[in-house]
């Protein structure tokens, strides 16, 4: 089948109401993951043959499956006409799908369709997002615009929901500066009209991309606000806060993304318990734009590095044969010689002795 045809069957599955999203996550997973299988495979299959392929399948999941992938065509019409309007869809198997989602997130957590409209590899730079009061004072709108302005034009990425106050007005700033912006929205792409209008120029210059991780007809809910809350924090190297109304406690995906090597910075000029308790979890003060901005600049120049290191941009030589390394461990000996090894790509690189791609004919 072809590319869009595996989308639509992706597309059938996740949005059916009958199939249990645990799962088809699950068989998901190893299907398409795991074994690098295409969904396609199954499309033509009986419920019992689907099982014999899939065993976290139960019988009523299998027939559930067995219903869904034969609806496909219709998915398939859905995101032709979307497609019409510039928006299209990654999987959670496609190469751009955020890495730092697989990360820092579990399975269940994950959205396993994503649409999208604007520039797919502002996806693969690190991103920084600035976020805080709904309703800030004077002067923290002030900070959050300034920031947005110098982050945006920047080599960093400034990434939002586009929720009201600080997060809006750095999205804002950024985008009016001609900056890089990812935006992750709390509802489906047909209720963003207003959104989608004020960013088509970004788009169309290729500064700008907007994700949904909902059905194009689905409205606004408070759910699907944490829910976007949680994805937008979790794709963050960076978390700029002004004012912030809520604790680390209470902040979707703040212990992922901590607990993963993130930047938190925190400007609040009062003295209240919030403050305190941002600043206990290691939360860093900075008391200006230019020093938020800084600080960023040196939590981040690490992950230019492993660009370049994977871009193979850190070769000396370009005419000289690419390295090769039977194990993990004298890879990163050999990287490091070049500077510190990102924590990210030591991971990659034990991921990769795992599965046998290291070696003779592995990576190099």
């Amino acid at each position: 089948m072809t590319r869009p045809a595996q989308e639509a069957l992706w597309l059938a599955l996740m949005t059916d109401p009958s199939v249990d999203r645990m799962q088809a996550k699950a068989a998901l997973y190893r299907w398409t993951i795991e074994e690098q299988r295409q969904l396609a495979e199954l499309a033509a299959l009986d419920a019992n043959a689907l099982r014999g392929n899939l065993p976290e399948l139960d019988k009523e999941q299998a027939r559930a499956w067995q219903v869904a992938l034969s609806r496909s065509p219709e998915s398939e019409r859905v995101l032709a006409t979307w497609r019409q309007q510039g928006v299209e869809l990654i999987t959670r198997a496609d190469a751009a799908y955020p890495e730092n989602w697989v990360d820092r997130l579990a399975e269940r957590w994950l959205p396993y369709v994503v649409f999208y409209r604007g520039n797919l590899e502002l996806l693969a730079s690190p991103a920084v997002y600035v976020a805080g009061a709904e309703s800030p004072t004077e002067t923290g709108s002030a900070m959050a615009t300034e920031i947005g302005s110098r982050l945006g034009p920047s080599a960093h990425m400034l990434l939002g929901g586009y929720s009201q106050g600080v997060d809006r007005l750095a999205l804002s700033a950024a985008s009016q500066a001609l900056g890089r912006t990812i935006l992750i929205l709390p509802l489906g792409f047909a209720h963003a009209t207003p959104i989608l209008r004020a960013g088509q120029t970004a788009v169309e210059q290729g500064r700008r991309i907007e994700l949904s991780p909902y059905e194009p007809d689905a409205p606004y809910t408070p759910a699907l606000g944490r829910a976007r809350g949680l994805l937008v924090t979790a794709l963050a190297e960076a978390l700029v806060l002004v004012e912030p109304d809520a604790g680390p406690d209470g902040w979707p995906g703040y212990e992922a993304m901590s607990a993963d090597g993130g930047l938190t910075l925190i400007w609040d000029q009062s003295a209240d318990d919030t403050r305190a308790a941002w600043h206990r979890a290691g939360a860093q003060p900075f008391d200006s734009a230019g020093a938020a901005e800084g600080l960023v600049a040196s939590h981040l120049l690490p992950q230019s590095e492993e660009i370049r290191l994977n871009d193979s941009d850190a070769v000396e030589d370009a005419d000289a044969e690419p390295a090769q390394f039977d194990d993990a461990d004298s890879a990163i000996r050999r990287l490091s010689e070049t500077g510190r090894v990102p924590d990210k790509l030591a991971r990659r690189l034990r991921d990769a002795e795992e599965r046998g791609l290291l070696g003779d004919e592995g990576e190099g």
